[in-house]
């Protein structure tokens, strides 16, 4: 961490720290990726931070001159077709995907947060005297919040982890086309050259990976697709696509297997990648869904009973994200958290606007098959022959 005293230090003791805490975990977090655990493989990486951050505490503890000591940390753990974050503070890790770049970590900045908080415009924000202020550190002694979260590579992606000392000298569509312009040996150091030939004097770190072929039974692709043209989630960032994705868990089910009967409480948002299910009501079918559908995506915020019994006809594959794993991901993304309230109240608009348009039919229809009245014929009237 530039400008205090011990931020070499406390850099060289994080990755000591994280480093042992890994090898020492390495093989549970070889098994827990192969079985598809990724909150599992989360919560041993965050516990690896964790450790260094009081590391870094009891070593300013111990020496007064480096009490205002600390340092960012962004680990990236890759097992198999899988991608593991662990991040605090402001250095970053991009994705590089189909030629486009996705920052993959949010800035720990007190820029950043003064921006999200409303409290300033990006106008405002380029003329901010303390842009390299950070708002989580390693080396806090009340504790650090740390954001993980874990996503499926595709083949050809590349990603770079590097400190603020190189993006600040990177214009945003120039990462990229920069990033994709070589071997990985090669490109690297090019950016770090390029850092400094911008002016760059403060720590420059870059390490990139390319990654080879993903089998092409891996349908990470696939998830994205359907995720992005889902309504619940118009709007999000790549980024947050994956984050949502990573909150999901598989669930296979069997030809006239029940997925939920009606009535029954649930708080469980599904969507088929494969297979078809029948959703029906007092016996009477009234949907047949099949791959890329999406239902039961209001329970993940209405605890009303389930209004239909949903049974899957053929072998079935569906994605499901509960109420409390959606939580736990928008509390970690306060943007991602406003987009998905905004979604969820189109969708109730939406629906209120089908419902009072169907009762409209419904009375229509209802006042064509009554009667009309006769009209009556007047009685008590005399009429007199002119002339």
């Amino acid at each position: 961490m530039g400008g205090h005293a011990g931020g070499q230090e406390a850099s060289a003791t994080a990755v000591r720290v994280i480093g042992q805490r890994i090898s020492d975990e390495y093989n549970v977090l070889v098994d827990l990726a192969k079985e598809g655990e990724t909150w599992e493989v989360q919560a041993v990486l965050e516990t690896a931070v964790q450790a260094a951050n009081e590391a870094v505490c009891a070593m300013a503890a111990a020496n007064p001159e480096l009490k205002d000591m600390g340092t960012t940390a962004s680990v990236l753990w890759i097992c198999g077709n899988s991608a593991t974050i662990a991040h605090v503070g402001d250095s970053r890790i991009y994705l590089i995907r189909d030629g486009e770049a996705h920052v993959m970590t949010q800035d720990h900045s007190l820029l950043v947060e003064l921006v999200k908080q409303g409290r300033m415009t990006q106008e405002e924000a380029d003329g901010f005297p303390y842009p390299n202020a950070i708002s989580r550190r390693l080396g806090s002694a009340e504790g650090v919040e740390v954001d993980t979260f874990e996503f499926g590579l595709l083949s050809g992606d590349r990603l770079l982890v590097c400190s603020d000392g190189l993006y600040r000298f990177l214009d945003e569509g120039e990462v990229a086309p920069r990033l994709m312009s070589g071997p990985v040996e090669e490109v690297a150091p090019k950016l770090v050259q390029l850092a400094i030939q911008g002016g760059g004097d403060d720590n420059i770190t870059a390490v990139l990976l390319a990654v080879g072929e993903v089998p092409a039974t891996d349908d990470t692709r696939r998830k994205i697709e359907i995720f992005e043209g889902m309504p619940l989630f118009l709007g999000l960032s790549h980024r947050q696509i994956l984050r949502v994705l990573a909150a999901t868990s598989m669930r296979h089910f069997q030809t006239d297997q029940m997925v939920f009967e009606e009535g029954m409480l649930g708080d469980e948002l599904f969507v088929i990648l494969s297979g078809e299910v029948e959703v029906n009501k007092n016996g009477i079918v009234m949907a047949t869904l099949d791959a890329g559908d999406a239902f039961g995506e209001m329970a993940l915020v209405d605890e009303s009973p389930r209004s239909a019994n949903v049974r899957a006809t053929l072998p079935t594959r569906m994605l499901v994200l509960t109420r409390d794993r959606l939580y736990a991901t928008m509390g970690q993304d306060a943007d991602l958290g406003l987009k998905l309230l905004w979604n969820f109240l189109q969708m109730t608009i939406d629906r209120l606007r089908d419902t009072s348009q169907q009762l409209l039919c419904v009375k229509q229809e209802q006042r064509a098959k009554e009667p009309r009245p006769s009209r009556p014929v007047p009685t008590g009237l005399s009429f007199r022959r002119s002339g």
